[in-house]
């Protein structure tokens, strides 16, 4: 069964009409309004983008139209093959078979509907699988967006990248940590890729060696073999007479300090005391001071030009956190370096430099690692970030293992159930092939074109079409010719009201055989798009009660699913949509619709119950609609002017033409000369151009004459 037809961007639909099909279709529309574009939609013969509807699986659609027409009519007719009379019991055992047929066709349709459903739960667990392993994408994905490029915006696409990595990683949890990741990522990913010298690290031989020196530990004096010298060392003070040697007057004999005068060679014994071993120590500080101040100083700076570069990916913060630790501890030995020279006799432990160092080398391995990543990442960009792409869905994968654990479970689960059904449906669909099978050979022994050819002549009989008949070709016994009494091919010299009518019955009874031996077993949509063009009462009266009948198998499911009924002829649409005084269609069965087209714009108004009481009824409904076109309410107001004086009035009605003057009364001459013309003389296709300011004066006019008539009061009524 058809749910939905869209129709957009063919012949007068330049806008989408979107139909909501029902069990019963009934639209109606006059002539040039859609209804053939739309019965070619659905028989397949226009294939545009904007033209689709739902997918019928199991049904086969008919569609008696123009084309269907065109094809079956324009050479032979294809006979169709029915069942005949004969062998009651090979018709039982037929009957029988196709019974089961249906059965298990039915059992199939049941168990695609379980994996239907199946299948629904698979989307729903993987909407709330997806849902939770989208919250990754939002936490990670602005941390890393140049390696998700193409995931970001789409939940399925990121799912199933999650997916094909979890497969991969399965039962393996190692990954890199996130801060490691983040470091690969503004390696690869950096805007302006370079390739960066490496740091060199500091020589902690030359910092122990500065750190250990023995001239810090030695108590550097005099010597003590003078006199003078063991009395210094006894008082160990000479530090203090190291620092008054320097105030002694050359040409003054006297104490610096307290003026009394100096023993004849006081001077030559403090000489002899600060001897050349003394003077050679001093002289060792104070090169080992100015080293150490030297090469600190050098360190110092040489790692403040390391954090002066301009490499994006590193980050400088802990080195100089070091660099002001040596500072701080560099301060502090000089102090201590300052005492030891004006001391030298004062022995002096410097604060070690050799953990910081230890720990700066730490820092410039790191940084030297991530240069050295960066090199090789530039010299290989394009392999090394595909690898950190995989490393990245690797981690995500791992987050959301719980997730995809249980997705997966659920799913494969799920899936055992589909597989286990299928192969169901596999064998019942192989017992049925063969139920069909056997059915198609007992069929052909009985089908037969001729049963068709004789109920058809018959009707054609019966309603006095007796000039011409169906007979089987001599030429292809499976179809059928067209010949007058006398023999001669009569196709080409039917009427009108003939054609159709022969090419009508054909196709009803087309709906319950077969173009082959065989039948399909299909269950059938059928569209019927005006089988009406004559007013001939026994045609449509025939014709109504077929269409009925098609209409009253669907309902009872009688291999007809759906139908479609169109047409431009109110007492078709009329008869087509009747059921009976008593009886009503089922809530959500029939959608009752009508074509209209205005500005050459085709649309579809619905209706929730039937809007054709009467065809009299419709013919006001077109004159009060301000959607109705021109032409449409010009020939609808002509028609009931017919109908109410003619067909019910008995009044004279041509005396109010000279109740007008000017205008007006040409425009009563035109509606009330169709009165006189006849039924046959405007016919349902017939066209009148008019705009809106004309036809409203029409309206004006069309009201006039009820009142001239003294028919107020009907007008009034029909116009509420």
């Amino acid at each position: 069964m058809i749910d939905t037809i869209k129709i957009c961007g063919v012949a007068s639909y330049k806008k989408q009409v979107n139909i909501n099909a029902k069990k019963l279709n009934f639209i109606f529309g006059s002539n040039g309004s859609g209804k053939t574009t739309l019965s070619n939609v659905l028989g397949g013969h226009l294939k545009f983008d904007g033209c689709t509807f739902s997918e019928v699986e199991n049904d086969q659609i008919l569609v008696y139209n123009k084309k269907f027409v065109e094809k079956n009519f324009s050479s032979d007719v294809p006979g169709i093959f029915t069942l005949g009379e004969e062998s009651v019991e090979t018709k039982k055992k037929i009957s029988e078979l196709k019974s089961q047929i249906k059965d298990k066709q039915t059992e199939v349709q049941k168990k695609n509907s379980s994996i239907s459903k199946l299948y629904e739960r698979m989307s729903i667990q993987k909407t709330e699988a997806k849902d939770v392993c989208w919250t990754l994408q939002q936490t990670f994905g602005n941390q890393f967006p140049k390696a998700l490029v193409g995931f970001r915006n789409n939940k399925e696409t990121f799912f199933n990248g999650l997916l094909s990595a979890w497969e991969e990683t399965k039962g393996n949890q190692q990954t890199l940590s996130l801060d490691t990741l983040l470091e690969s990522y503004s390696l690869l990913f950096q805007d302006d890729s370079s390739v960066y010298e490496t740091f060199s690290k500091i020589n902690l031989h030359n910092v122990i060696s500065f750190n250990n020196n023995v001239i810090l530990q030695k108590h550097i004096s005099g010597s003590s073999e003078s006199q003078i010298g063991t009395f210094i060392d006894y008082l160990q003070n000479s530090d203090w007479v190291r620092a008054g040697k320097d105030y002694i007057d050359d040409n003054r004999n006297e104490c610096p300090f307290c003026q009394q005068s100096l023993p004849t060679d006081f001077r030559k014994q403090l000489e002899e005391y600060f001897d050349e071993t003394f003077q050679e120590d001093v002289h060792t500080l104070n090169t080992f001071i100015s080293s150490y101040n030297s090469f600190v100083k050098k360190l110092i700076l040489k790692l403040t030009e390391f954090t002066n570069k301009n490499i994006p990916f590193l980050k400088f913060n802990k080195l100089m956190v070091e660099i002001t630790n040596i500072e701080t501890l560099f301060k502090l030995n000089m102090e201590k370096l300052s005492y030891k020279s004006e001391h030298p006799n004062e022995l002096v432990e410097l604060e070690s430099l050799i953990p910081v160092c230890e720990h700066v080398n730490e820092i410039i391995d790191n940084m030297n690692s991530l240069i050295e990543r960066n090199n090789l990442a530039v010299r290989n960009q394009k392999e090394e970030r595909n690898k950190f792409k995989k490393q990245l869905w690797t981690f995500l994968a791992v987050q959301a293992k719980i997730t995809l654990d249980s997705y997966k479970k659920n799913v494969d689960g799920t899936q055992k159930g589909i597989d286990s059904i299928s192969k169901r449906i596999a064998i019942i669909s192989s017992d049925t092939n063969k139920l069909i099978q056997d059915s198609g050979e007992l069929e052909r022994t009985l089908t037969s074109v001729t049963p068709t050819i004789e109920i058809i002549n018959r009707l054609l009989n019966n309603f006095g079409f007796q000039g011409f008949k169906l007979t089987t070709n001599t030429t292809e016994s499976s179809s059928y010719k067209i010949i007058r009494s006398d023999g001669s091919d009569a196709k080409k010299t039917l009427s009108e009201g003939e054609y159709n009518f022969i090419t009508f019955l054909y196709f009803y009874y087309l709906i319950y055989g077969s173009q082959s031996p065989v039948s399909d077993l299909q269950n059938k949509v059928i569209v019927i798009d005006d089988p009406i063009s004559s007013l001939d009462s026994g045609v449509l009266f025939i014709v109504s009660s077929l269409v009925k009948k098609i209409i009253d198998d669907c309902r009872n499911n009688k291999d007809i699913s759906q139908v479609f009924v169109l047409t431009h002829n109110l007492y078709f649409y009329k008869e087509a949509t009747f059921l009976g005084s008593r009886e009503k269609y089922k809530n959500d069965e029939v959608l009752y619709g009508r074509l209209i087209k205005n500005d050459e714009q085709t649309a579809l108004i619905t209706y929730a119950e039937n809007p054709v009481q009467s065809s009299y009824e419709l013919l006001w409904k077109d004159i009060k609609d301000e959607n109705s076109s021109s032409a449409t309410c010009f020939n609808s107001m002509r028609r009931v002017l017919e109908h109410y004086f003619k067909v019910m009035g008995g009044v004279d009605y041509e005396k109010c033409i000279d109740e007008f003057e000017g205008v007006e009364k040409i425009c009563c001459k035109s509606l009330i000369s169709v009165i006189n013309d006849g039924s046959h003389f405007i016919s349902d296709d017939f066209v009148i151009q008019f705009d809106a300011e004309n036809i409203n004066r029409y309206k004006i006019v069309f009201k006039k004459i009820f009142i001239y008539l003294n028919q107020e009061n009907h007008y009034l009524m029909m116009m509420k």
